[in-house]
């Protein structure tokens, strides 16, 4: 992963790590996108990446709690993910 990805990683776990994105976290990301050396194809390819962990995470137990399923929702919506762009296993677990 090169620095740039993995400093837009880093951002996204401080960013979630308690599931709610307040203001100053939404500045954050939004600050880093406007000045980011990473193609938004690159961006995208760290979002998608990120939400497949936290879904790999949240599915390590084989079940997934009403807190995981925010959570993976709250990734959707705030990172603005396409329909057509988040994984099928994870636009079924949100439809249950």
């Amino acid at each position: 992963m090169t620095e740039p990805k993995a400093e837009l990683t880093k951002l996204l776990t401080s960013i979630f790590a308690d599931g709610i994105v307040d203001v100053s976290e939404h500045k954050a990301l939004t600050a880093y996108r406007d000045h980011t050396v990473l193609s938004e194809a690159d961006v995208q390819q760290v979002f998608t990446s990120f939400l497949e962990n936290k879904f790999d995470e949240a599915m390590a137990d084989g079940k997934i709690s009403v807190q995981e399923r925010l959570l993976i929702a709250n990734i959707v919506r705030e990172l603005k993910f396409p329909e057509t762009a988040v994984p099928v296993h994870v636009r079924m677990m949100l439809q249950d």
